[in-house]
């Protein structure tokens, strides 16, 4: 997935510490671009999760 974003024109690196008001989370991969000026950013998780993601980070 990294590697598609980045042929999308994206800035993506995978397995990025997140810190959230709600606490920290480790992301598959996180994108990122600037669209008419404006900031983006996408995560995206691996479907084959081993544990299920905390409901106060989502």
């Amino acid at each position: 997935m990294r590697s598609f974003l980045g042929e999308c024109g994206m800035n993506a690196a995978r397995r990025v510490s997140l810190t959230f008001s709600r606490g920290a989370a480790v992301v598959e991969v996180l994108a990122t671009e600037i669209v008419n000026g404006i900031a983006l950013a996408t995560i995206r998780e691996c479907k084959n999760w081993k544990t299920n993601s905390r409901n106060a980070l989502i």
